[in-house]
């Protein structure tokens, strides 16, 4: 269907919702490609290193680099949305489902599993406001 360059690297993680195919690297850095238009419609410099997991519904994304907090994104804008948790050691997974946010890592010893709500800071976004 198509051929899209871009990243400077290995591509980490892939992820698909419609049109929109989203694609992490180890620069950190996540982009979002239009499949229709078979172009890069935007570059979101989210963390300093790859992620070990991230997730798109559609309108928003989340990534959880592997010891650095789970972040929320606009993903029309590419804005941070929301910044969640304190640091972990490891942030093994994160998932999105209306306006909640969930990411399991580890933080020392304990393996905490988190669920966060954000669709009011998503929706503020969206309408331009903070």
């Amino acid at each position: 269907m198509a051929v899209l360059e871009g990243h400077t690297s290995v591509v980490n993680k892939v992820q698909m919702r419609g049109d929109a195919l989203l694609t992490y690297g180890p620069d950190g850095t996540i982009r979002i490609w239009s499949l229709e238009k078979r172009a890069l419609l935007r570059t979101i410099d989210a963390h300093h290193q790859t992620a070990a997991s991230f997730d798109f519904d559609g309108s928003s994304i989340i990534s959880g680099p592997f010891n650095e907090t789970a972040k929320i994104w606009d993903a029309q804008s590419g804005e941070l949305v929301r910044e969640f948790g304190l640091p972990a050691d490891v942030v093994w997974k994160v998932a999105l489902s209306k306006g909640r946010a969930t990411f399991a890592a580890n933080r020392g010893k304990d393996v905490v599993l988190e669920v966060w709500s954000f669709a009011a800071e998503a929706d503020a976004m969206r309408e331009g406001g903070q």
